[in-house]
């Protein structure tokens, strides 16, 4: 169906559909454009099109695992790239000439005393670095390697046997020069180390198996020793029981030792009778108080009495004397009954003789001689 067959209304429609087809298809293709510039510029950066650089050139003695593209790396960094690998001819001591580029600012860091090494990786590949200036110890004719005067780079010229002194070249180095000449010190192939160590392995491994055998046999005399000392500790686990039921009943701060020493029934008639000798105790101490009060009382008492009586005494001087005069006159009148005629039968005889008294009573003083 043509397109002029179609009504306003659907013509509207599809001229908006092809609009926004066509400006999605311009947006895409700008955005394909984009990410392809944006490509070519990274990898234009990633190999180093868009930096200055000088060229260099060692010697190697194969060309094994090196190819054109290969990084050249300086400090751990891609400093630049491998340009060209070709052999040298056939009168020549090394066999392969390896030209580099490296890339600003890294062609800074050599110098006249910087280095190649070349070095093997486990995968087969080699890696060729160069060394920073300045490492090698020495201390006079050292220089940079290229110098920039104008934008363009002149290389540094050795002394030799015709010029004993080193210079500037007086032309600037170009791209297809050959440029400055590092020297190379190889490393140890890695693969053939490895090959070496794996080989020096297998001469060992009779040696290794008769040790493990060996081993084996020991683990084996302590796995019975081990049997046996297992058998030994079981047989001292009643020991170890008993001893720490020892270690409890020493260690318990409530007497253990005792209870362990003197048997339960004993030492409750012992506690019955330490209970029955402190009842006694201390009932004769209630006694002993008791008594002792009384007795305390008492001699008041008898303080008071005594005290009573010396009062009576003191005031009462004369009762003594009193009572002196009153015996001398009985006796005198008992006396006196026995001399009478009538009543003198009354008494019986008289034995002794009556004495007499050498001091005569006195009443209140002292007797008289």
């Amino acid at each position: 169906m043509a397109l002029n067959d179609l009504t306003p209304k659907l013509r509207t429609r599809m001229n908006q559909t092809e609009r926004r087809v066509g400006f999605f298809v311009i947006t895409a293709s700008i955005l394909v454009l984009i990410a392809i510039g944006y490509y070519a510029y990274s990898s234009a950066v990633r190999k180093g099109w868009t930096r200055k650089k000088v060229p260099y050139f060692t010697l190697v003695s194969s060309a094994d695992g090196l190819k054109v593209g290969d990084s050249v790396m300086l400090m751990g960094f891609k400093a630049g790239v491998i340009t060209s690998v070709l052999p040298n001819d056939p009168g020549e001591y090394y066999n392969v000439t390896v030209r580099f580029e490296i890339w600003e600012p890294y062609y800074g860091y050599l110098w006249t005393d910087s280095e190649v090494q070349l070095k093997s990786s486990l995968l087969g590949g080699k890696i060729l670095e160069v060394t920073k200036g300045g490492q090698s110890g020495r201390t006079d004719g050292l220089s940079a390697t290229y110098q920039e005067k104008d934008g363009r780079f002149y290389m540094w010229i050795d002394p030799t046997g015709d010029e004993p002194e080193g210079h500037w070249s007086e032309r600037p180095i170009r791209r297809k020069d050959i440029g400055y000449l590092l020297v190379c010190y190889e490393g140890d192939d890695v693969m053939s180390s490895a090959n070496n160590l794996v080989t020096q392995i297998s001469d060992q491994l009779p040696g290794v198996f008769s040790l493990t055998n060996q081993v084996i046999a020991l683990f084996e005399e302590s796995t019975k020793l081990l049997t046996h000392l297992s058998d030994s500790i079981e047989k001292t686990y009643p020991i170890v029981e008993n001893l720490q039921t020892i270690s409890t009943m020493l260690t318990n701060a409530d007497g253990s030792l005792g209870e362990w020493v003197i048997p339960s029934e004993m030492n409750k008639e012992i506690i019955q009778t330490i209970g029955s000798v402190r009842g006694t105790v201390n009932t004769t101490e209630t006694n002993i108080a008791t008594i002792s009060q009384s007795i305390n009382e008492s001699l008041i008492n008898l303080a008071d009495i005594t005290a009573n009586l010396r009062e009576q005494v003191q005031a009462n001087s004369y009762i003594l004397s009193s009572v002196s005069k009153l015996v001398l006159d009985l006796d005198d009148m008992v006396q006196g009954l026995k001399r009478n005629w009538l009543l003198k039968g009354s008494f019986g005889s008289q034995t002794n003789a009556i004495p007499e008294s050498l001091l005569e009573p006195s009443f209140g003083g002292r007797p008289q001689k």
